[in-house]
This record gives structure tokens, sequence and C-alpha cells, in this order.
């Protein structure tokens, strides 16, 4: 084996060997009669994964969300987790979903070795950036915490991250390698027509998986052009070719802007308030590489060596305009508006003017680090999720900068090797984070538990054995006081996730983004359905009738449901009445209600009632 396929083998083997440790840990540790499903991280995201991956072993090609009741047209497609739903009916959910996170994960680490070579050809040079593109993070290591995203976010945001998110999430996986295989597109196509079907293709199943992901591509692709034309490296043909590879997008956008005018319930969840964190916490995240990154840019061969002040000040300067504006975010609001981050756009992609180089590659390097920082930012409700792939230009610069100096400084190869550790130590406590997850059996969600009981478990398997077309679950979302200031215990968890998820039942209230108006659902849940204090028969039946789905033929404006079947799962015993959960017998004061099963915590009601037109 050559040297160069050894250090690429070793560092994406102790990559994803070392992403699988906590999984390893979990099955290892799983109490006797526990019931676990190989995640810990974003237990309830995991969840949505699992229910689309369940339609699909039913034999739907378009998906329905089973986190809600309410009205909608079950018009979703997704085809990374249609391929994995029917991969799953021979392996099953979890092991499905972790053979897609270790094929895309090397996939990516693959694609990502080649385009680092794109920067430079010397092995120490691509090892060291290799190293620090798959570990490398920032300071959150000094302060580490559990639970919350008041701190740095190479703490608690993995897809800014390329080993958090091989870790926890396939999803983030098959996202990475398909903006890698776009960009790679763009780049070669300058020689060739080859590489553009190739292209249109991942930006078609990347604008489907992650449509986010694209909307960033598109973005930093403007500074791109920008400076290919100050370069005078564009002509006419790779734009061309460039138009094709973005055309591959248009059918998957074309049906996701369909189904969102025609589905209320996908235009809700699209919907979702998802703001980028103030810069600090990005600025720490990533603190030590953008340092490094700026002398990469301060020291990089231009044609005109005063443009390296302009590039690395640019960025520098950015960083401290967005440090300002949006260190006192108000609630509820956008951290910038549209005229701000309009103002901050132009000015990098007039910095991106100044990157005079003969290599379209450093373009794009410097664009979408640029860039990048800016369009996490960008006024939609969706910010946080455009922190995808921002690691990759940072890490290459930062990489290039690390191996430059370490080689200047020491000519053994334990310096780079030592620097590359200590800026990873954020991504390896990562692993400790799931172990305490696993440990503690709580998922960082402080409301789901790793490792269902045999009573949960039970009532997981009653319920998808007894689902009948129409019908519904209810189950009390969960209950979980802070003890410490990193600390949580909880009392009841939440098993609508699992229903929906894994269970393939629709529920009322099951995910705070996949179920519109969640906080408001989620208190009449409590309140009128569930608690002892405020709900009674009477509100407990008009509950289930507005809760139902509507099943058969419109009359007017409203729909009839012909009858409310749906199951109920009671907590009982010591921490339900702590929490101030009514007895079992209450609830079997609903008219049609019926005792199914009777655990040691939990009781299984079917409630069957008549309904009016609503």
């Amino acid at each position: 084996m050559s040297s160069e396929r050894r250090a690429f083998w070793s560092l994406t083997l102790l990559a994803v060997v070392l992403s699988c440790v906590p999984v390893l840990v979990g099955i290892a540790s799983k109490p006797e009669g526990g019931l676990y499903f190989g995640v810990q991280t974003n237990l309830d995201d995991h969840a949505v994964y699992a229910a689309w991956m369940k339609q699909a072993q039913e034999g739907r090609l378009l998906f329905e969300n089973r986190f809600t009741t309410d009205d909608q047209s079950g018009l979703t497609f997704h085809a990374y987790f249609w391929a994995l739903g029917n991969l799953s009916r021979v392996t099953g959910i979890p092991v499905a979903m972790h053979v897609g996170r270790i094929l895309f994960a090397l996939l990516f680490c693959g694609l990502l070795w080649r385009t680092i070579g794109r920067y430079s050809a010397d092995l120490r040079a691509k090892s060291v950036t290799y190293g620090l593109c798959l570990f490398g993070a920032g300071v959150g290591w000094a302060v580490f915490r559990q639970y919350g995203v008041d701190s740095p976010i190479d703490v608690w945001q993995p897809e800014a991250f390329t080993f958090p998110s091989i870790l926890t999430n396939g999803l983030f996986c098959v996202s990475l390698w398909l903006m890698l295989v776009v960009w790679n597109a763009i780049l070669d196509s300058r020689e060739s027509w080859k590489p553009v079907l190739p292209g249109a293709l991942a930006a078609l199943f990347l604008t489907n998986v992650h449509t986010y992901d694209m909307l960033t591509v598109g973005l930093v692709s403007v500074g791109f052009v920008v400076s290919c034309i100050s370069s005078r490296t564009a002509i006419g043909i790779w734009a061309l070719r460039c138009v094709v590879i973005a055309f591959g997008a248009l059918p998957s956008l074309a049906w996701h802007l369909y189904v969102l005018s025609v589905d209320p319930v996908f235009a809700e969840r699209a919907a979702t308030f998802t703001p980028s964190p103030k810069f600090l916490w990005v600025l720490l995240g990533y603190a030590p590489l953008l340092a490094l990154s700026l002398l990469h840019w301060g020291r990089e061969r231009l044609a005109c060596r005063s443009y390296n002040v302009v590039l690395a000040s640019g960025i520098a300067l950015l960083c401290v305009v967005l440090f300002v504006l949006t260190s006192s975010p108000e609630p509820n609001r956008l951290p910038l508006q549209l005229e701000a981050w309009a103002v901050l756009f132009l000015a990098m992609c007039a910095s991106c003017w100044f990157c005079k180089t003969d290599s379209p590659a450093r373009s794009l390097l410097y664009a979408w680090m640029a860039l990048g920082l800016v369009v996490i930012y960008a006024p939609g409700l969706f910010q946080r999720k455009l922190a995808m792939g921002l690691q990759i230009p940072i890490c290459i610069s930062a990489g290039l900068a690390l191996s430059e100096v370490t080689r200047r400084w020491a000519s053994s190869r334990f310096v780079p090797v030592g620097a590359v550790a200590i800026l990873s130590l954020s991504s390896i406590l990562w692993i400790r984070k799931e172990l305490f997850e696993i440990r503690n059996n709580l998922s960082n969600t402080t409301r789901h538990v790793v490792y269902l009981a045999p009573d949960e478990e039970e009532v997981l398997r009653r319920i998808g054995e007894g689902a009948e077309p129409g019908m519904f679950a209810l189950a009390f979302p969960g209950a979980a006081a802070r003890v410490a200031e990193d600390e949580y215990a909880l009392a009841i968890n939440d098993l609508n996730p699992y229903l929906a998820g894994w269970g393939g039942m629709k529920v009322y209230a099951g995910h705070w983004s996949e179920t519109p108006k969640y906080s408001e659902k989620y208190s009449r849940l409590v309140e009128e359905f569930y608690l002892q204090r405020s709900a009674t028969t009477e509100s407990r039946v008009r509950f289930l009738a507005e809760a139902a789905p509507r099943v058969s033929a419109e009359e007017g404006d409203s729909k009839i449901v012909n009858e409310v079947d749906a199951y109920a799962v009671i907590p009982i015993g010591e921490f339900a009445s702590a929490v101030g959960i009514a007895p079992l017998e209450e609830f079997l004061e609903i008219p049609g209600a019926e005792r199914l099963w009777t655990g040691a915590s939990l009781a299984l009601i079917r409630c069957r009632t008549p309904a009016a037109i609503r």
C-alpha cells in the first residue's frame, strides 16, 4: 500500500471506527428487557427518519407526516430514507440507519481527500489538512456542556463539523458528500462535459434530501463567479456547463415548491423557526481554525501580494461586524434583518473580487469560507441548517497553514499530529457526550430515553401490531426537571416520537418541528386530557373529537369523522401521581374506552367514540 493510501485509510478508519464506539457501547450496555434503537443524540429527529423508513417498508413512495393528525396531502418524497427504508425490510431500521451512515461517511471521506489534493500534492500537507477536516473544531472543549445551545457551536451543532456529523447522523454524511460532488463537478466541468451529468444528479438528490444545502451552494456560487471573473479564469463553455449542473436541482425544487403550496402541514414544518446563534458562539466554535485560515489567506501567493491583506482583513472585519450585530439577539427575531445581511453579503462578494488566482479551486475555497460565514445568517427561518459544510473551506485553509507553520518550526511529524490532536478535542468529546447519554439513559433532548423500558416496549409492540387505518395515538409528552447546571432528571418519557417513528402510528403531538403549533398542542394534550386538576371526562371526549384525523367525505368546509379510534398511553404509579396525571379509572370513564393492557408503569386503553362534523 502506498504512503498516500496508508495515510488516507488510517485517518478515515480512525474516524469511522470512533464514530461506532457509542452504538457498540449502547448495544453492550443494553439493560435486560430494554429496547435500543442505536441512536442517542437528537433522538426525536431520528424518529422522523424512522417514520419515513417505516412507510417505505410499507411500500409507500410518498410519505405522510405521522407526527400530527392534521389534514395533509402526504406528498413528501425523500430518496435517501426511501432507499434505507427498503433496505430495512431485511436489516431492520436501526441497522439500515447505520449502514447508510457508514457508507456515506466513507464516500464523503474519499471525495474530501481528493478535494484536498486540489490544494496541495504534498503528502504531509494533505494528511494534516485531512485530519483537521475530519476532527478539527474550536474551543468549546473548555466549556463543554451536555445540554443546551447557549455555548460554542462545536459542542452542540453537529452538522457544522465533520466528526460529529459522522458520529450522529447519516443524513449529514450523504448531504456533505453530495455537496462535494456538486462542487467538484463544477470545477472539473471547466475542461470537459463528462462531470456535468454526475454533478446534475448530485444537485437533484441534494435538493431532495437536504434542500437548504443547495441554497448554500447557490449563494456561495455568487462569490465564486465574482472571483473567477476577476481572475479571468471564467470561460463561456464552462459557464454553460455549470448552468446545466444547476438545472439538475430544478425537478426536486419544483416538487418541493408544489408540496409547499398544497400541503399546509409541510409548509408549517418548513417554516420552523431555527435561527443561527449569536456569532460569539460561532466564532468560539471555529476560533483556532479561523485564525489559521486568516494566516493562510494573508500569506497566499496571489497575482498581487497587496490583495492578501484584503482577503485576510475582509474575513477578520466580517467576524467583528457579525459579532457586534448578533451580540444581543431579540427573542423570536432573526439575528440579522434583510438589509444588514444584504450589505454584508455584497461586501464579501466584493472581497472575492480580490481573490485573483489562476486556480478556480482556490477561488471557490475563499468564496465558500467568506460567504459561508454570512450565509448562516441568511434571512430565513431555517438559518441554523445552513452551517452544513462550512467546516470544509475553513479546515482546508487552516490545514494548509498549519502544515506550513509546523514544517518551518520542526521537521518531526509528531508536531503536526499533536497540533491536530489539540484542535480536535471538542470533536472527540462528542464521544463522551454520547456515552454520557447512554449511561444516564437520556437523550440530549432531555425528554426521551435511549433505552425503552419493558412496559414502553410492550406498548410500542401492541400499538404497532394493532394499528388500523384512521387510528391515532396519544402519549404524555414527557416530564423532565433540571436538577443541576448541566443535568436533567426524567420523570416520564415522551413516547410520542417512538410511536410515530418506529411504531408507524400517527400521533397528535410528536415533534417540536414536525407537529404544526407544537407548543399549543403540547399544552392542550396535557391540560385537556392528562392532568387531573384540569381535565374532565367531557374535556377528554371533546379533545379526542378535535384531535382525530378527518377521514371521510367533505361537507362544506368541514370533514366528517365517522368515529374516533385512538390508543391512549396512560402513565400510572408513583411518578404519574407526582406529575399530576389523573388515575387510570378517570380515563376509563370516557364513553367507549376499553382497557387493553396494564403494566407496572403504563396502561394502554383504546377509545372509540362517535364524533360530530367539524
